[in-house]
C-alpha cells in the first residue's frame, strides 16, 4: 500500500512535470476515501508542450528499425515484470482490485508486449500522434494493448487517463523511458474533460481511441471530422468511426437541411399569402419525397 498522498502531475518529454496551475485534481482510494494523490492539472502551455513531444516522438518512431522497434517493446516488457510488484500496489490502491486481480493484470500486460514484441510494422515514415482516453479500472492489458499497438506502427501516444486513477499510466511512462523507445513516444496529461476535448480536436492529433459507449463515439464523430474515432468495448472489442466517411454524412445531412429549409420558407410564404396563390403553385417543383413534410404543416392545403 502507498504510504502517504503523493504529489504528481503531467509525464511530458520523458520527465514528471508538476502543473502551472493551482486547480488539483484529488485521487482518492474507491473504498474508504483516502487520500491517495494530489494531481497537478496540465497548463495550457504543458498541453502544447506535450503536442510538440508527441510530435518528434512520432518522428523519431517512424525512423527506428524494425529491430529496434521490436526490442524496444519487449524491453518495455522486461521493465513491466522487473516493477511488477510496485505496479501492483499502485492498481491496488487507486482503483480497489484485490491484488490476485491486480498481479494477474500485471501477468497478462507482460504477455500483451511481448507478443507485440513480434508484431511491429516497419514505418511507412509518416509517424502520427494519437490520443488515448482511458476509463477508470480499465486492465492493464487493454491500457497497454492501446498503446503500443500504436507505437509499434511509430505512431506517439497521448495517454489521457482517468482522473480517478492516473498513477497506473504514470508508472508506464516512468519505465518506458527505460528502454531503447524514444523518451517522447509516450506522453500522459492529466486534465479535465474541457481540456481533453482541446486535445482531441487538435490538429496534431490524428486519431482518438476511448472506453465507452456507441452514442459518445458516434457524437465524437461529427465534431471531429477530420480524424478517426476508435471506440473500445470493455471486453476489448474495438469499432472505428471513419472521419471521411463521417464528413461525407455531415455534408449529406446539411445538404438535406437546406432543401428542408428551402420548402419550409416556401410554404411558410404560401400560408402568409390570399389563397388565390395555390392556384399558380407548380408542384411539379417539389420533390415529391418532400410533400409529407407539407402536409404536416398544414392539413387542410392541398384539400
Amino acid at each position: 500500500m502507498l504510504k502517504k498522498p503523493q504529489v504528481k502531475g503531467c509525464f511530458i518529454q520523458g520527465q514528471f512535470q508538476h502543473g502551472q496551475s493551482e486547480n488539483l485534481l484529488s485521487v482518492r482510494h474507491k473504498h474508504n476515501g483516502n487520500l491517495i494523490a494530489e494531481m497537478y492539472k496540465a497548463s495550457a502551455v504543458q498541453i502544447e508542450s506535450a503536442l510538440e513531444s508527441a510530435e518528434e516522438g512520432s518522428i523519431a518512431l517512424s525512423r527506428l528499425d524494425q529491430k529496434v522497434l521490436e526490442y524496444g517493446v519487449f524491453e518495455f516488457a522486461n521493465q513491466l515484470a522487473a516493477h511488477k510488484n510496485e505496479l501492483i500496489d499502485i492498481i491496488v490502491t487507486e482503483t480497489g482490485k484485490p491484488e490476485g486481480y491486480a498481479n494477474v493484470e500485471v501477468d497478462r500486460g507482460v504477455n500483451v508486449l511481448t507478443s507485440l514484441a513480434s508484431s511491429a510494422i516497419p514505418s511507412s515514415g509518416e509517424g502520427k500522434t494519437v490520443l488515448i482516453i482511458s476509463p477508470f479500472s480499465l486492465p492493464l492489458d487493454q491500457i497497454l494493448d492501446n498503446i503500443c499497438k500504436e507505437l509499434i506502427q511509430g505512431h506517439s501516444v497521448i495517454l489521457k487517463p482517468s482522473s480517478k486513477s492516473p498513477l497506473t499510466a504514470l508508472f508506464l511512462a516512468s519505465i518506458l523511458v527505460k528502454t531503447p523507445l524514444p523518451a517522447q513516444a509516450l506522453q500522459v496529461i492529466s486534465c479535465d474533460t474541457e481540456q481533453a476535448e482541446m486535445l482531441a480536436h487538435n490538429a496534431n492529433v490524428s486519431s482518438v481511441m476511448f472506453t465507452g459507449s456507441d452514442k459518445v463515439a458516434s457524437h465524437l464523430s461529427l465534431t471531429l471530422l477530420d480524424k478517426d474515432i476508435y471506440l473500445q468495448t470493455s471486453n476489448g472489442n474495438t469499432s472505428i468511426f471513419n472521419s471521411s466517411r463521417n464528413s461525407a454524412l455531415m455534408q449529406h445531412d446539411m445538404c438535406e437541411r437546406n432543401e428542408l429549409n428551402k420548402i419550409d420558407k416556401l410554404l411558410d410564404d404560401i400560408l402568409d399569402q390570399d389563397t388565390a396563390v395555390f392556384d399558380d403553385l407548380r408542384l411539379e417543383h417539389l420533390m415529391f419525397n418532400e410533400l409529407p413534410l407539407l402536409t404536416s404543416k398544414s392539413q387542410t392545403l392541398w384539400v
